[in-house]
């Protein structure tokens, strides 16, 4: 009974980090496309490097602060053991990156620019960092 309920918790732990970790992802793609325009037609066509380097940049910036948020609202972490944090540090960044992703392929349309930075790297740099901010500083 008892290995049930470990499992129980552990998957229950996964799929709460999993779901806070969303939550500020969507957050941060909102604050993104009220202030930003990472569509506009107007950047010069050599800049796409650039714009690419600076929004890598903000993802992290912003994963960042929101893992220093998180930890602010709910400094315990909802998984314990060192290999649940330790697979949650590698996968979360990868199924986040993957479904933003979806989500890009989903709203992209035939005439408008692709992103500066595609929706997997957005997504895998921001919880990357988040996570890495929350599995280092977390209780």
């Amino acid at each position: 009974m008892e290995i049930i309920a470990e499992i129980l918790f552990t998957i229950l732990g996964g799929v709460a980090e999993f779901v806070f970790g969303i939550i500020f992802q969507v957050l941060a793609e909102l604050i993104a496309a009220i202030f930003g325009k990472s569509r506009s037609s107007a950047v010069a066509p050599n800049s796409f490097r650039t714009r690419r380097l600076i929004a890598l940049a903000v993802y992290g910036f912003g994963g960042g602060l929101a893992g220093w948020l998180s930890l602010w609202l709910y400094p315990s972490l909802f998984l314990t053991t060192p290999w649940q944090k330790w697979a949650n540090i590698i996968l979360m960044p990868m199924i986040t990156g993957a479904l933003f992703q979806i989500i890009d392929n989903w709203r992209d349309t035939p005439d408008t620019p692709p992103p500066p930075l595609a929706g997997f790297w957005r997504g895998f740099v921001f919880a990357a960092m988040m996570t890495g901010v929350r599995f280092t500083w977390g209780k």
